[in-house]
C-alpha cells in the first residue's frame, strides 16, 4: 500500500496563491504596430483586473514603440515595456519574464487575444486544482478575422507529448506558476520552443487542463512563423521536436518524427508555405479530411 506523504510546509507555500494573484502576461512585439493596440486593450479588458502586460519591443520602426509608450503613461502599473535588440523570439519573452512581478506568467504573441474572461478562468483553475501549470482551449482566425478551427484539447499526456503532439498549444493557452520556469529554465532563446519545457514539467509538476476557450490565434502570413525571415525559426522548432522526441524514448517513426521529415522534403522543394497556408487551410475546412490527417500524425488538432 502506497503511504500518503503530506507536504512540507515550503511545498505547502510554494503552492499556496494569494487571494487575487497577480498575473504577468508577456507580448514580444516587432513592427506590428497593426495589432499592438488590440492587444493592449485586450488585457486591459479582462474580466479580471489584477494584471501585468509586459511588452518586449525588439526595436521596431513603425510607430509601435510610440502607442507602447502612450498606454504606458495612462496605465503605468498595467502597461510596461523596453525596446531593445533581442537574440530571437525565446530572449525577448524570457526578458519579461524575468521582469514579470507575478505569481502566475503568460505568454501572449501580438495579434492574438484573450477570451474575455480567460485569465479570470484560468486563475480559478489554478486554485480550484493546486495545479502548478494550467492551460486551455483555444480558435484559430484568419487574418481577416474569420474563423477557422479551434484547437482540440485534451487532458496532459507524457508519452503523447513527447510522441505525438503537445495539448498546451503555447503561446498562449498555457500558464505558469513563476517557479515553474524559474525552476526549470527558460524557454529556446532562439525559436521560443516550449516544448522540452512541457516535458520537463510533466516529469515534476501538476499540470492542469480546464474545460473552456481561452485564446485566439490569428493566422498571419507575415508573422514572425510564417514570413520568410522567419523560417530559420520553424526549421529550429521542427527540428528541436525531433531531436527532442528521440531524446525522451520516442521513435524514429512518431508522429512527432514524421512532421518532421515531411517539413524537411517540402522545405526542400520551396513548397511549405504554399502546403501549410494554402493547401492544408483548405483543406482542413473538411471535417473527414482533417480526422485522416490527424491519424495519419500529419497535423495536430
Amino acid at each position: 500500500m502506497k503511504k500518503n506523504v503530506l507536504p512540507s510546509e515550503s511545498t505547502k507555500e510554494k503552492n499556496s496563491l494569494p487571494e487575487i494573484p497577480l498575473v504577468s502576461i508577456v507580448t514580444p512585439v516587432l513592427n506590428r504596430v497593426q495589432y499592438v493596440e488590440e492587444s493592449i486593450l485586450n488585457l486591459l479588458h479582462q474580466t479580471y483586473k489584477n494584471l501585468e502586460h509586459i511588452f518586449v519591443d525588439g526595436g521596431s520602426t513603425d510607430g509601435t514603440v510610440h502607442i507602447l509608450a502612450e498606454y504606458h503613461d495612462k496605465f503605468p502599473d498595467q502597461i510596461k515595456y523596453i525596446s531593445e535588440k533581442d537574440n530571437g523570439l525565446g530572449d525577448a519573452v524570457n526578458k519579461g519574464w524575468k521582469m514579470a512581478k507575478g505569481e502566475i506568467l503568460g505568454w501572449i504573441d501580438v495579434g492574438d487575444t484573450y477570451k474575455p474572461d480567460a485569465v479570470e478562468a484560468i486563475v480559478a483553475g489554478f486554485k480550484s486544482s493546486g495545479a502548478d501549470i494550467v492551460y486551455g482551449g483555444g480558435d484559430m482566425i484568419n487574418a481577416k478575422g474569420e474563423f477557422m478551427r479551434t484547437y482540440i484539447t485534451k487532458d496532459f499526456d507524457l508519452r503523447e507529448t513527447i510522441r505525438d503532439r503537445n495539448q498546451m498549444h503555447t503561446p498562449p493557452s498555457a500558464f505558469y506558476r513563476s517557479y515553474v520556469i524559474t525552476e526549470l529554465g527558460w524557454v529556446t532563446p532562439n525559436s521560443g520552443e516550449t516544448f522540452e519545457l512541457h516535458v520537463a514539467a510533466g516529469k515534476k509538476y501538476k499540470i492542469h487542463r480546464i474545460d473552456k476557450l481561452v485564446f485566439t490565434i490569428r493566422l498571419q502570413q507575415d508573422s514572425i512563423t510564417y514570413s520568410k525571415s522567419g523560417r530559420k525559426l520553424v526549421r529550429e522548432s521542427y527540428r528541436t521536436g525531433y531531436l527532442t522526441c528521440r531524446k525522451y524514448g520516442g521513435g524514429i517513426f512518431a508522429p512527432r518524427c514524421r512532421r518532421y521529415y515531411i517539413f524537411v522534403v517540402l522545405d526542400t522543394l520551396r513548397i511549405y508555405d504554399f502546403v501549410v497556408l494554402v493547401v492544408l487551410v483548405r483543406l482542413r475546412r473538411y471535417v473527414f479530411v482533417n480526422k485522416l490527417l490527424s491519424k495519419m500524425g500529419l497535423v495536430t488538432n
